[in-house]
């Protein structure tokens, strides 16, 4: 697990003792292509760091989002502690680490650093999303 967590770049950042930390609560999945990961409803228990591989987020605009190695989804209905309010599905064979709610939060406790990140990232998704939504255009 720990080459994988060193792959994806908001961990990076973090120290050796924080990714231990990190490391210790990460549950590594394997998925083939095309199988769907979390389904737009699904309660939102956790989140997806992507170590290789690529998914798509289906928006519930209509629109698309891929994101590959190093990015990560799931975090806003996390965050929210509300249903997931898209679909994600493998595009390729994909390596998926997985952070539950209650470890993120009791890292979040003590490591601001990461969910400060975490945070940054939703609130740039969720205003690129309704800027989208606004403008009726697919990406």
């Amino acid at each position: 697990v720990w080459e994988q967590v060193a792959r994806v770049p908001i961990f990076a950042a973090l120290g050796v003792v924080t990714l231990s930390e990190i490391v210790g609560k990460l549950r590594t999945r394997y998925y083939p292509a095309r199988v769907t990961v979390v389904r737009r409803g699904d309660a939102g228990d956790s989140m997806f760091f992507i170590s290789s591989g690529e998914v798509e987020v289906r928006l519930p605009t209509g629109g698309s989002v891929k994101l590959s190695d190093g990015a990560f989804f799931g975090e806003m209905a996390l965050l929210e502690r509300q249903p997931r309010s898209a679909s994600v599905a493998t595009t390729r064979p994909t390596t998926l680490l997985v952070l539950y709610a209650s470890d993120f939060y009791e890292i979040a406790s003590h490591i601001p650093a990461l969910a400060e990140a975490v945070e940054v990232e939703a609130r740039r998704r969720r205003e690129e999303n309704l800027g989208r939504q606004a403008a009726g255009t697919k990406r």
